[in-house]
């Protein structure tokens, strides 16, 4: 947004909008590290924000569980540009702390981050950002009837309106999906705690540079913080 000043000149009042979408694990087998990570991910606008210098952040943080077992699989806000409508985003959240098997679903989210979001800052060649939190392997697929379910009937026709085209008997598995979601996102994973299985599956998945392993998520925001000040350089290891 430009405003003009008394003298003529024209001042940038709101930078480019630059969204940020994280998803977190909300199942049993996170324990304490889901109300912490819910506690904490509002410092992220505030950290983040400092990184990103002359720029308009946009948040979006969702959780998600098991599609076996769990009655909400996903939930997805808008991106919110307040810190305000962010934290009540976060109260919105239903984090079941289920989940059926040691598997979990972040593959939906990770399918919403890639076919059904439009957003500014990718129709003019860059990229924001994508987080996925959780200490369990994904499902490594998505299923058209899931799919139907967590984003209703229609969604088929949102997805082709959004310049997708896909075959809903023959859908993509999580590893291209990320691939597609790697266009318009500087997309990572953030591991809670190191079980090697796992990491091995979404290194497989992301790429070994993307996938962060952490003791648990009480520092989330800052980890967020720096990885998006290294990547956008205005944050240099030493600063770290």
């Amino acid at each position: 947004l430009f405003e003009q000043q008394p003298n003529g000149l024209w001042l940038m009042t709101i930078g480019v909008p630059v969204p940020m979408e994280t998803r977190v694990d909300t199942t049993g087998s996170m324990g304490n590290n889901v109300d912490v990570a819910l506690g904490v991910l509002p410092r992220a606008f505030e950290l983040v924000g400092q990184m990103l210098p002359g720029c308009d952040l946009q948040v979006a943080t969702g959780i998600f569980g098991d599609a076996f077992s769990d009655r909400f699989v996903l939930c997805r806000p808008q991106f919110e540009m307040e810190a305000g409508k962010i934290v009540e985003q976060l109260t919105l959240m239903v984090p079941e702390r289920n989940g059926g098997d040691a598997t979990e679903d972040p593959d939906y989210g990770l399918f919403a981050g890639a076919y059904l979001t439009a957003d500014y800052l990718s129709r003019i060649g860059l990229k924001g950002y994508d987080f996925t939190v959780s200490d369990a392997d994904g499902r490594g697929s998505v299923e058209k009837d899931g799919i139907m379910v967590v984003f209703g009937d229609d969604v088929f026709e949102k997805i082709a309106g959004n310049g997708h085209q896909l075959d809903p008997h023959r859908l993509p598995r999580t590893k291209e999906i990320v691939k597609v979601l790697l266009k318009r996102a500087h997309a990572f994973f953030l591991q809670v705690g190191d079980i090697p299985t796992t990491r091995d599956f979404w290194t497989d998945v992301f790429g070994q540079e993307r996938v962060v392993v952490l003791p648990d998520t009480r520092m989330l925001p800052q980890v967020q913080a720096v990885i998006i000040g290294l990547t956008e350089g205005t944050l240099s290891l030493g600063d770290v």
